[in-house]
């Protein structure tokens, strides 16, 4: 090949390299899959009618949302770590708000396994942190319902010897006093900056 060929194909080879960067470059990376943690959700449509117990059997439904600002969190109570240190998160951040906030506050923990999660675990389970959490339970269907309103993803592990993990979505859900969602945070999200928005949902609502 004579010398301007060589000068010719190294010029396009140089273009065709630079074009191919530059639409890389264009790539939105919000286009990119999510881990479960932090899963995407649609701000239209969360949240809707459901019917579970507390861990005293006590009837909680989408009406007692109204009156209070709620914050929902899903999890399971034998969950090794994201649902522990999630709870923290949130025991941290109600600590530091005042006596009269925190009575215009109700917290739910929903479980989401059904099948050993029972009254006399979870309570035993949620006792070792902020005492206004309250521990949601139902049979499978009233669960299954409860998580596609609230568009969590669950995937339960292979049992070995009855014992295996959920891999689930990891949100707080803020609820207004009218028992709407109005927005959701990361379970990762620092107490301060629960307490942040919790202090901000008290006053507008």
């Amino acid at each position: 090949m004579s010398t301007r060929g060589i000068i010719i194909l190294l010029f396009f080879s140089f273009v065709l390299f630079i074009v191919s960067l530059y639409a890389i470059m264009r790539i939105d990376p919000g286009s990119k899959p999510k881990p479960s943690s932090n899963v995407s959700i649609s701000d239209a449509a969360v949240g809707g009618d459901f019917k579970l117990f507390d861990t005293s059997g006590n009837e909680v439904t989408q009406e007692s949302l109204k009156g209070k600002i709620s914050l929902m969190y899903f999890g399971y109570g034998h969950c090794p770590d994201t649902c522990p240190a999630a709870l923290h998160n949130i025991t941290e951040a109600l600590n530091m708000l005042q006596p009269a906030e925190l009575s215009s506050l109700q917290i739910f923990f929903i479980t989401l396994d059904p099948e050993r999660d029972n009254a006399s675990y979870l309570k035993k389970f949620i006792s070792g942190f902020h005492s206004k959490i309250i521990a949601l339970i139902g049979s499978p269907e009233e669960i299954a319902k409860i998580s596609k309103e609230y568009k969590v993803y669950s995937s339960k592990g292979a049992s070995s010897g009855g014992e295996y993990l959920i891999d689930h979505s990891s949100l707080i859900y803020l609820m207004g006093k009218d028992g709407k969602y109005i927005l959701h945070l990361s379970s990762s999200t620092p107490p301060t900056e629960i307490s942040t928005e919790l202090k901000k949902l008290l006053t507008s609502n």
